[in-house]
């Protein structure tokens, strides 16, 4: 810190500096400005107060420097340790319970019922609450990435895709199950089993030293070199997202762009998107190990009346 003078460093130790939050609020340099410098980004509530405390002393300190550690941190967070991969486990636990409570077959046992599995996590498992919204679809809704409204109702001929996560000791789980609402695969079903056939070789290539471009190359050719075809045309142009993200602290958890290692939390989640056709999407949440992988989610139910992969 700065001598009394202020002309020159000395090592004395920080303290406390009272007052320190108000000074947080207190600081407010021209708008549309982020640490001092001008990038368009507008910050809101203690972000934007750090970054006016930061830019306070910049201007009164030339040498002041600030270093983005967000990198370096994701890193740290992508490899687990033995207490973190415990943590994990309970969380995707609780995330197994929460899809095994969802009904079977809602129209005889819930006639139109809404699909509120999602919402049930909490009370598994010692879950303290949900990962993020949960995405509960069907019929047209099921095609909606990230759909979380949740607002209409399940009905005879449809899929509906259930999308929920627990979160335990701060740790998260996230599960994708793709159900027929009364309980029978009809014309969807050779899709279906498309969409777990790409899953399976997704998942018996994780390991490390794999990219997650080649992953996602394995369920594209899946998908594409398929006899299967929707008004003619090959189903990999309906594979639109990645193949998942990596898990920990939270469902998307930032990463670095780097390749898989062990004691990495990762999802594997093939779908298909056709708009006249709902959504056929699998999720199972893997830990890389230094031989393969774990299917963390194994014994959660591939299909309507069975218990486990």
């Amino acid at each position: 810190m700065l001598s009394k003078d202020r002309t020159r460093w000395c090592s004395t130790p920080a303290a406390a500096v009272p007052g320190f939050e108000g000074r947080l609020i207190g600081c407010s340099p021209s708008p549309g400005r982020c640490c001092g410098r001008s990038c368009g980004r507008r910050h809101g509530g203690a972000a934007a107060a750090t970054h006016r405390y930061l830019a306070a002393l910049r201007e009164r300190l030339p040498s002041f420097e600030v270093r983005d550690l967000g990198d370096h941190l994701a890193g740290l967070r992508m490899v687990k340790d033995a207490g973190e991969i415990g943590l994990l486990r309970k969380a995707v636990a609780a995330t197994i319970e929460a899809t095994a409570a969802g009904p079977d077959d809602p129209p005889r046992r819930y006639p139109r019922a809404r699909w509120t599995a999602g919402l049930r996590c909490v009370s598994w498992e010692g879950a303290e609450s949900v990962a993020f919204p949960s995405i509960v679809g069907s019929g047209i809704n099921a095609t909606t990435l990230h759909y979380d409204q949740n607002a209409d109702t399940c009905a005879d001929g449809e899929l509906v895709v259930v999308d929920i996560g627990a979160r335990y000791g701060y740790y998260c789980g996230d599960l994708t199950r793709t159900f027929p609402v009364n309980g029978r695969f009809s014309d969807p079903a050779p899709i279906y089993d498309l969409v777990l056939r790409a899953h399976d070789r997704a998942a018996e290539a994780i390991r490390p030293g794999v990219t997650i471009f080649e992953l996602r190359k394995i369920v594209y050719e899946t998908f594409q070199n398929s006899k299967l075809r929707t008004a003619g045309e090959r189903l990999g142009q309906y594979f639109i997202h990645g193949l998942g993200h990596f898990l920990g602290l939270e469902a998307r958890s930032r990463r670095r762009q780097r390749d898989p290692r062990a004691g990495d939390g990762d999802h594997n989640e093939p779908g298909i998107y056709i708009r006249t056709r709902p959504r056929r999407a699998h999720r199972d949440n893997h830990l890389v190990t230094a031989g393969g992988n774990e299917n963390l989610s194994r014994r959660c139910r591939q299909r309507p009346g069975t218990s486990s992969r």
